[in-house]
């Protein structure tokens, strides 16, 4: 759950924010932390390293790097008040242990800011978290960009399948996670050919009322990772972000040609 480390700021409504976070599965060429992609957002402004925001900033991200109660994965912080208000979100993957996850919010915290090293507002994504900072309020709102594509050349076996399955695992997801509760987890089991589908989904209090949908893809390998989030959420119930996974296993013999 996120915190509000300002004593002087009034209590709000915990509201769903979304970042369009693309959890892919990649091989690590090496321990050194790496993004899949990054943003310095330069029309929110700038500013200087004495500044009043500069020191709110340090806090939050402090604080959202060493946090040790693990939210599903969901971690907000504010601090300041008016123009020097620092606000920062990071997000795990659910199925992200918290030593990984503080592991991840921790590299993206210093990487970040060395990239963007005077921006008020950046946005970062790696292999098993997302971190947004920012000087405007990133809360009580929904945003649905910056979204970031990742494509495959490996084709779909039978595409009328795999959309009527993406279908029916959505709309079972939906169903389930819309009863309330914070993780949910539908897994396609039929003894059918690729794909092979395992979503989930996360849940955080919100009172706005709006739908939208990411769709990332990396090739990995002998197989390819899509990764869709999509968020759902309906007054006074909780918003769903619904994190799928689907594995597209390569054909055996896509493998033993490769194998040669």
């Amino acid at each position: 759950m996120g915190k509000d480390l300002g004593e002087d700021e009034s209590q709000t409504t915990m509201a769903f924010y979304l970042l369009p976070t693309l959890l892919i599965l990649m091989a690590k060429a090496s321990a050194q932390p790496s993004f899949i992609s990054h943003l310095c957002i330069y029309d929110t402004g700038s500013f200087t390293a004495n500044s009043t925001f500069k020191t709110n900033l340090d806090r939050v991200l402090s604080s959202i790097a060493t946090d040790k109660e693990l939210d599903y994965g969901f971690y907000r912080f504010s601090y300041g008040q008016s123009s020097d208000a620092a606000n920062a979100v990071g997000l795990c993957g659910a199925d992200i242990k918290l030593d990984a996850c503080q592991n991840c919010l921790n590299d993206s915290v210093h990487l970040l800011t060395k990239l963007c090293p005077h921006q008020k507002e950046a946005i970062s994504w790696c292999e098993n978290c997302s971190l947004h900072y920012s000087s405007r309020s990133l809360s009580d709102q929904m945003d649905t960009s910056p979204v970031i594509r990742f494509w495959s050349s490996r084709n779909i076996s039978n595409t009328n399948e795999f959309i009527s399955r993406l279908r029916i695992l959505l709309s079972s997801l939906k169903s389930k996670a819309s009863i309330g509760g914070s993780l949910h987890t539908v897994t396609d089991d039929r003894p059918m050919p690729p794909p092979t589908w395992q979503p989930m989904a996360i849940s955080t209090p919100s009172s706005t009322d709006t739908t939208s949908r990411a769709v990332g893809k990396k090739n990995v390998k002998t197989r390819v990772h899509i990764v869709i989030i999509m968020v759902l959420s309906v007054v006074s119930c909780w918003v769903l972000m619904i994190c799928i996974y689907i594995f597209l296993r390569s054909r055996k013999t896509e493998e033993r040609i490769e194998s040669n």
